[in-house]
């Protein structure tokens, strides 16, 4: 574009000059007509740029490694074409903090609409946000451009590898095994306690319905069943870093697949937990039950989107704070960093500990601390089998 703009510099200085030494018709007649059509080039930019309208379709989920491909559907609404229009897409990881570009170049005629595909792929799992940064038009000769605003965005996530891991549940060591201690704040499946009573609604289980209560209301309720924190299980993921040591893509990587394979291996051996990490935008502890695949999978879109912020405390740190709101017997703390806090939540919990690293060299088990270290090269090796 650079070129063309002093090329068009260049022809206009030529035809003054021819204008100004030849005192000729023609000359005149060359300098008006380039003028006019410079002139025109620049009123057909500044109109056609009001009417073009974006769109962003894309395939909402991708492999890692794989290329996750998408469409850019432009419209133009004006009588004229669009000679030339740039587009720069930027694909934003945000769980590793990378981005990437990519430039688009096409025409498209009035009262058309144009479809470019495209496609980017990540090594690392994750949500990409993909937003159109840079959208301009341009006339025929590649003088004169347009910006056009525009707030198209959509997002891909980019789905984890999951691995199979043999998880034996330790019994928690409890003072008193006469007495169950129930959570106060979440559900769960021990019909021994009743968390609480509500109206009956289609797809309930008929063994949970409160016969005495509804015999007397004359309608059907059902007791919701409580959780006893005895058997109670908690992963969470560590996304506070200490500040200015961001953890390389690979290892925040392998913390978020070592965190998912824990969790669906729990699934499919029948252990229903709890999902937790620190919200930033909220500013404090998040958690989320899981009991299927099904949840699993409603969460990861909002999981991959969590990201890696700086922080003065771990995340960690902030599960300490509402411990006892949300009582766990087992906690499972898959992180990148070091933290005092996992020696604190062991003292009332059996803590485990498993720390996604970026040496081969760093990766050494420590039974007696319930600790283990390992490279998301080796994670599936390094965590076939766990004791928590």
């Amino acid at each position: 574009m650079i070129k063309a703009k002093i090329y068009s510099i260049l022809w206009l200085l030529g035809c003054i000059y021819f204008f100004l030494f030849s005192d000729s018709f023609l000359a005149l007649c060359l300098l008006i007509t380039s003028l006019a059509v410079f002139a025109v080039c620049k009123i057909l930019t500044v109109l056609t740029k009001k009417k073009l309208s974006f769109e962003l379709k894309v395939q909402h989920t991708a492999a890692k490694g794989k290329p996750a491909k998408g469409v850019l559907a432009v419209k133009n609404t004006s009588l004229f074409p669009a000679a030339r229009v740039r587009c720069v897409l930027t694909f934003y990881n945000c769980m590793t903090r990378e981005e990437q570009e990519a430039e688009l170049y096409f025409s498209i005629m009035g009262g058309k609409t144009e479809e470019i595909d495209w496609e980017a792929d990540s090594a690392y799992c994750g949500c990409i946000r993909i937003r159109i940064k840079d959208a301009r038009v341009f006339d025929w000769f590649g003088i004169f451009s347009a910006p056009v605003s525009t707030e198209v965005q959509e997002q891909v996530a980019v789905l984890p590898d999951m691995f199979q891991s043999d998880i034996r549940v330790m019994d928690s060591q409890i003072e008193d095994m006469e007495s169950v201690t129930y959570s106060d704040t979440k559900r769960g499946y021990d019909p021994s306690e009743i968390f609480d009573v509500r109206e009956y609604v289609p797809g309930d289980s008929l063994k949970n319905i409160h016969w005495k209560l509804s015999g007397k209301m004359d309608e059907l309720y059902v007791k919701e069943l409580s959780m006893p924190v005895e058997n109670s299980i908690l992963i969470f993921m560590e996304n506070c870093m200490e500040e200015g040591k961001r953890p390389r893509p690979s290892v925040v990587d392998g913390m978020i697949e070592a965190f998912v394979s824990v969790s669906q291996s729990l699934i499919e051996e029948g252990h229903m937990h709890t999902l937790g990490w620190y919200d930033h935008i909220r500013g404090g502890f998040f958690c989320e039950e899981v009991n299927s695949v099904d949840d699993l999978a409603g969460l990861l879109g909002g999981l991959l989107g969590v990201g890696v912020e700086d922080n003065g405390y771990s995340g960690l740190h902030y599960y300490t704070q509402v411990s006892q709101e949300y009582p766990f017997s087992h906690i499972v703390y898959v992180t990148f960093r070091d933290t005092a806090e996992i020696e604190e939540v062991g003292s009332f919990c059996i803590a485990t500990e498993l720390r996604a690293v970026a040496k081969t060299e760093d990766a050494v088990s420590m039974p007696e601390k319930q600790r283990i270290l390992f490279t998301p090269e080796h994670a599936e090796e390094s965590l076939c089998q766990l004791f928590i």
